[in-house]
């Protein structure tokens, strides 16, 4: 695998270089005293997403982040969407109380419609692993992308000759064999 885009947004800084030289110049004034702890915070502005269903934080630093890596030039057919996260949008459903904004699967889908891909797309939600549990999940999709896609309990099968994924109902036991075998 062979990263060729990335950019960061943390309490350090709205994009990699700001959040590189903060980190290496040991700059803390992008922590917050609360309570007697510092705490990292991100406040930088964000866009609105007018689709209510996706209209949350979580979102809209994904938005931030993408935004300047132009993703919307890649191969809408071909690119695959595997998202970390470690809140999908629960703070907005406690006022909102709307279920897609606490489903797990709210941040690949988001970026899925925004920009336009028609391919495969999954959340991952380990926790503070979440990150790293990403790398390896899109490592499966690019070795298993020509084949077979794994989601929830459709078994998902991909048709060179058509480029369309066609899904064909399994159990649940074949589609837990099959992911175990690849990991």
């Amino acid at each position: 695998m062979i990263i060729t885009k990335y950019n960061a947004i943390c309490n350090l800084g709205d994009n990699i270089e700001e959040v590189f030289n903060k980190a290496l110049n040991g700059d803390a004034g992008c922590f917050e005293l609360r309570n007697s702890r510092r705490l990292g915070c991100i406040n930088p502005p964000l866009e609105e997403i007018k689709e209510e269903n996706y209209n949350t934080r979580a979102n809209q630093l994904i938005l931030k982040v993408l935004k300047p890596l132009e993703i919307e030039t890649l191969d809408k057919i071909s690119t695959a969407i595997v998202a970390a996260t470690t809140n999908s949008g629960v703070e907005e459903y406690e006022t909102s109380r709307n279920p897609k904004h606490f489903e797990i699967g709210n941040p690949a889908e988001f970026v899925h419609k925004y920009f336009g891909f028609t391919n495969f797309y999954t959340s991952v939600s380990t926790a503070c692993s979440s990150g790293i549990k990403a790398f390896s999940i899109a490592r499966l999709v690019l070795i298993q992308l020509p084949n077979f896609l794994f989601t929830d309990l459709i078994h998902l099968k991909y048709y060179p000759e058509s480029r369309q994924i066609r899904s064909v109902k399994t159990d649940a036991e074949l589609i837990s064999e099959k992911v175990q075998q690849l990991l």
